[in-house]
C-alpha cells in the first residue's frame, strides 16, 4: 500500500449516495400481504464514482473526483462524507431541479428486502457538459491515470466521453472505464474496460457461443471488442469465478477468487477499478 502513496488518480463519473436502512421484519401487514418493516437505523456511504474515489484513497493514493449533484439535502450528505476522506478532493457541479442519485436499501438481519432509487437520468446540457470538460482539461496534467466510472445517470454524454478519451490520449494518460451501457462503442480508444460477465454478454450481443465455456466466451468476445474499439485490455469480473484479463497480443489470464460468504456485493466492481488504477499508476504488471 505504501507504494501507492505517490499515485494520483483523476476520476470522473456518476456519484451516488448509498443509504442502508437497518430494521426488522417480524410480521405481515393487516392492510396488504406485505412485510412490515420497523426502522432501526440508517447509514450513508459514498457510492458510484465516489466509491471508486474512496477506495483509491483507502489504498494509499490520492484522487480528484469530478461529478454532479442536485441542489438538495442528499448532496449535502455527500459533501460531508467526502470531507471525511483523506486525500480526496471533489469538484461537484450542482444543478438546480436535478436529483442527487440515491439508492436506499432496506435490510432486515442480513437480508435486503427492498431498494428504492431516487434519481434524474436525463443527460446534462451542452453548457453543463462544457463546464465539466473544462474542469477535466484544467487538471488532467497533474494525474497518472484517468478513471471513467459510468453508471449511465446522465453525466457522461456521448460527446463528453469522446472528448475525455481524446484528451487523455493526447496527454498519454491510461484510461480505465467501468461501463454500464448496452454498447461499448462510446468508450472507443480507452486503454482498459472492466465489464462484468453479464455486461460483456449484453454489449456484444453474440448468440453463436452457446457451446463454449464461460472462459472461452470471455476471451472470444474480449478480443472482438479490442479489435473493434481499439481497447488495449478487457478485464471481465466474474463474481466468485474471479476475473479474466484479455490484452492485445497477449495470452488471456484468468485470476481466481477466494470465495467468502457475502451478503451485499454492492461496489465490488468499484473496488476492482480503484486498485487497478493504483497498480497501473505504480507501473505494476496488469496480469499480476
Amino acid at each position: 500500500m505504501k507504494s501507492f502513496s505517490k499515485s494520483r488518480i483523476l476520476c470522473i463519473g456518476d456519484i451516488i449516495l448509498d443509504s442502508y436502512v437497518q430494521g426488522k421484519v417480524e410480521r405481515i401487514s393487516p392492510e396488504a400481504p406485505i412485510p412490515v418493516f420497523k426502522l432501526v437505523s440508517e447509514k450513508f456511504v459514498l457510492g458510484g464514482a465516489a466509491n471508486v474515489a474512496r477506495n483509491i484513497c483507502a489504498g494509499g493514493g490520492s484522487c480528484y473526483l469530478i461529478s454532479l449533484v442536485g441542489k438538495d439535502e442528499d448532496s449535502e450528505i455527500l459533501n460531508s462524507l467526502i470531507k471525511r476522506e483523506r486525500n480526496l478532493v471533489a469538484r461537484l457541479l450542482k444543478i438546480k431541479n436535478r436529483k442527487t442519485t440515491k439508492k436506499q436499501r432496506y435490510i432486515s438481519g442480513q437480508q435486503q428486502v427492498l431498494r428504492i432509487d431516487n434519481e434524474t437520468n436525463e443527460e446534462i446540457s451542452s453548457e453543463q457538459e462544457k463546464s465539466i470538460f473544462e474542469n477535466f482539461k484544467n487538471v488532467i496534467g497533474k494525474f497518472d491515470v484517468v478513471v471513467i466510472s459510468d453508471y449511465n445517470k446522465g453525466l457522461l454524454t456521448y460527446n463528453l466521453v469522446k472528448k475525455l478519451i481524446a484528451l487523455a490520449k493526447k496527454y498519454k494518460k491510461p484510461i480505465i472505464v467501468d461501463p454500464k451501457r448496452d454498447s461499448f462503442e462510446i468508450y472507443k480508444g480507452a486503454t482498459i474496460i472492466t465489464p462484468n460477465f453479464k455486461e460483456l454478454i449484453k454489449a456484444t450481443k453474440n448468440s453463436f457461443l452457446n457451446k463454449k465455456t464461460e472462459t472461452e466466451k470471455i476471451e472470444i468476445l474480449s478480443r472482438d471488442l479490442i479489435k473493434k474499439y481499439d481497447f488495449n485490455t478487457v478485464i471481465t469480473t466474474r463474481s466468485f469465478n474471479g476475473l479474466s484479463v484479455v490484452s492485445k497480443n497477449k495470452k488471456a489470464v484468468t485470476l481466481s477468487s477466494k470465495a467468502l460468504e457475502v451478503f451485499d456485493v454492492s461496489g465490488a466492481g468499484d473496488t476492482v477499478v480503484a486498485y487497478l488504477s493504483l497498480g497501473i499508476s505504480d507501473k505494476q504488471n496488469i496480469e499480476k
